[in-house]
């Protein structure tokens, strides 16, 4: 499932790929004005002095990551009941770019990336060197490519499964192939 895209007119495609990336984090921001005592001098004369400003500010999860955080904790759980050798191979733990790791926790496949990534260190160093949104765009790839990687477990015959992940790839979009 992708999100839903909005196009701008006035913004740069790389501003709304970054803004599209970025939105799943809250900023919150305080500012405390501090008046100062004023300064008497020597003769009597009162000046005034500049308060004092100071800027605080946080990040929180928001609605959205939250909900696929919850999600992805229950896929994993059933994942690991059903894979025990889940995180044998690999650190299922390593540090990913933020970017990637909010656009693993949107897919569907979120658990079975995960696993993919800490079996593949050269794979998430490779992940981990891209541009943010490259690196998301990637994530996504690995989860259509990992949903297609998958047989189906109903009554369907290789062959017709074959033949119809082959029709869905055909009507997919693809981006033009430079020449």
């Amino acid at each position: 499932m992708r999100r839903l895209k909005v196009e701008s007119t006035t913004d740069s495609e790389l501003i709304q790929s970054y803004a599209e990336l970025l939105q799943p984090s809250n900023v919150h921001e305080l500012t405390i004005t501090v008046a100062a005592e004023p300064h008497v001098r020597s003769d009597g004369a009162i000046e005034r002095v500049e308060p004092v400003e100071e800027t605080f500010s946080g990040f929180e999860p928001s609605d959205e990551l939250r909900q696929n955080m919850m999600t992805y904790t229950r896929r994993l759980e059933e994942y690991k009941a059903s894979h025990p050798e889940f995180g044998r191979y690999g650190d299922a733990n390593a540090p990913i770019l933020i970017a990637a790791r909010d656009e693993v926790l949107r897919q569907p496949n979120a658990v079975a990336i995960t696993d993919f990534l800490a079996f593949s260190p050269d794979v998430l160093e490779a992940l981990n060197a891209l541009d943010p949104v490259e690196a998301a765009r990637r994530i996504q790839q690995m989860n259509d490519d990992l949903d297609w990687a998958r047989v189906p477990e109903e009554n369907l015959s290789y062959e017709e499964w074959r033949d119809e992940r082959n029709r869905a790839e055909a009507a997919r979009r693809h981006k033009p192939r430079k020449p």
